[in-house]
């Protein structure tokens, strides 16, 4: 969460946790969403991993910045894993996962290989050699020591019938880029920029703000304010309401300040 809703949301709102909590949580979580997805960025520092489409002789952009720590930039992939089922009919399936290998049989719940629990390519491939039911795996050499983490998502790749299918990891990490950290914007060497193989930049990095800017802040509270006000008043999505002759005109249910501060945020490319 960008907000913590006890030392940020509650208090700006004058609630205690006892007043609405629930409705308040729902409502921060919401309107987090809304401004991640309008700004197409997330804001909390973590760390990400992802697969860049580049034209050759151009810089990419990373998805999250500012940037703060990267831990692998790399170009291109190379297999490190065949998986294979001996079974003839009728469809076996290998797919790779934010936590681990899957393997599937005739769309059965198949067995689950995490990576925290097999480190490395190799011992992954040995865990699939004991599942039984038809699966086996082959490490090609030069990746056994390769992490299992490393091993690129994949969605269900067919290999009945003794046919393999590839898993692959990112091929060869660079040790001469220019990376602006504000931006996300990194620049490669001039040896790197002609060849089609390399239109895929594989990036492991640390990025977002740790604290979040203090005007990020004021513009998501007056977010969660102005629909949490109008949610209470049953005025959510009503532009004007009159009662005994009282006319009262609402404002957009984003109030202005919000979209000041969203449009500062919001990713562009330069």
């Amino acid at each position: 969460m960008i907000l913590d809703i006890n030392t940020d949301v509650l208090p700006f709102l004058q609630l205690s946790a006892d007043d609405a909590y629930g409705n308040v949580a729902r409502i921060q979580s919401e309107c987090e969403q809304f401004i991640k997805s309008y700004c197409g960025r997330n804001f909390e520092q973590t760390l990400v991993k992802e697969v860049v489409r580049r034209q050759p002789g151009e810089s990419v952009f990373l998805k999250e910045y500012p940037v703060v720590s990267v831990q692998k930039l790399a170009i291109g992939s190379a297999t490190a894993l065949l998986v294979s089922n001996s079974n003839a009919t009728t469809t076996a399936q290998v797919s790779v996962g934010s936590s681990g290998v899957s393997v599937s049989y005739n769309y059965g719940v198949g067995a689950q290989f995490l990576f925290a629990s097999y480190a490395t390519v190799a011992a992954i491939t040995a865990a699939i050699n004991t599942a039984g039911a038809g699966w086996s795996a082959s490490v090609v050499a030069g990746f056994e020591q390769a992490l299992s983490s490393e091993l690129l998502p994949q969605m269900a790749l067919e290999c009945i019938n003794g046919n393999s299918a590839g898993l692959a990891v990112p091929n060869r990490a660079l040790s001469d880029y220019r990376i602006n950290e504000l931006t996300g914007e990194v620049e490669f060497p001039i040896a790197d920029c002609g060849s089609p193989q390399n239109d895929y930049i594989h990036a492991y990095y640390t990025a977002g703000y740790s604290p979040i800017p203090a005007d990020l802040k004021l513009g998501l509270l007056a977010l969660i304010k102005s629909i949490y006000d109008r949610v209470n008043e049953g005025t959510l999505g009503v532009s004007m309401y009159r009662i005994e002759g009282l006319q009262k005109l609402m404002n957009d249910d984003v109030p202005n300040q919000t979209r000041d501060v969203l449009e500062l945020y919001k990713k562009r490319r330069f």
